[in-house]
Order: structure tokens, then C-alpha cells, then sequence
């Protein structure tokens, strides 16, 4: 509950900062932590509305999250389609794993955004 407070608070108190986009996406994820998904998904739709300034790991990131609220509402094409979306975003990112250059500035979103997709193919049935 104090991590949804606290991200609430820098939304509030910073709604022109150039890194909105983020504490929107750390809203959604306090509010789908919490189990308010309407909260959740209306955060995780600002961060998306802003993912120009968002990292190549965080548009994806905030994209799984939103699948994994859509789930959670019933709605399972909807979150079928936008983990689809968000798996077809990260094929053209480096691996942390491999012989491709990997960012190391970014290891932290690369990791936050691997959890949340094996979160998500755990909860979003795959079509048989």
C-alpha cells in the first residue's frame, strides 16, 4: 500500500516531468499489486500514452502489465493480443544472456521486464 501511495504522490506532484511516463507505469503496477485493476490499467494507459520517453524494456514492460490487467477483467483475447504485441517488441532487443551487446545501463528493466512476462505466460491462457 505505500508503494501504491507513493507513486500516486509523484504522478500528483509531478504530472510534467519529463519521466511521467514511468511513475505512471509504477502506479499500475502498486494498483495491480494491490488488486485495483481499473486503477491499474488507467495508469498503465497514460505510461503507454506517453512511451516516447520510455526505454525499449519499459514499453514493453508496461504492455505485459496491461495484458495481465485486461486477464484479470476477463478479458483474455485483449490480453492475448497485447503480450503478442509486447513479445514482438522485445524479439529485436538484446538478450542479457549471449553474444549480442546488452545495455548495462538498462540490466534493471531487462530483469523487471523478464519476471513480468513469466508472470504473464503463467496467467494469460495461450490459444489451443
Amino acid at each position: 500500500a505505500l508503494a501504491r501511495e507513493l507513486a500516486d504522490r509523484a504522478v500528483a506532484l509531478a504530472p510534467n516531468h519529463p519521466l511521467i511516463a514511468y511513475f505512471q507505469f509504477a502506479r499500475g503496477l502498486a494498483a495491480y499489486r494491490c488488486g485495483d485493476f481499473v486503477a491499474a490499467a488507467k495508469a498503465l494507459d497514460a505510461s503507454l500514452d506517453n512511451s516516447e520517453s520510455l526505454n525499449p524494456y519499459c514499453e514493453p514492460m508496461a504492455k505485459v502489465l496491461r495484458a495481465m490487467t485486461y486477464q484479470q477483467q476477463g478479458e483474455i483475447d485483449r490480453a492475448r493480443e497485447l503480450l503478442a504485441e509486447a513479445t514482438e517488441m522485445v524479439a529485436g532487443l538484446s538478450q542479457i544472456e549471449g553474444d549480442e551487446p546488452f545495455d548495462q545501463s538498462l540490466w534493471h528493466d531487462r530483469v523487471g521486464l523478464e519476471v513480468l512476462f513469466k508472470e504473464a505466460k503463467s496467467l494469460i491462457p495461450s490459444e489451443n
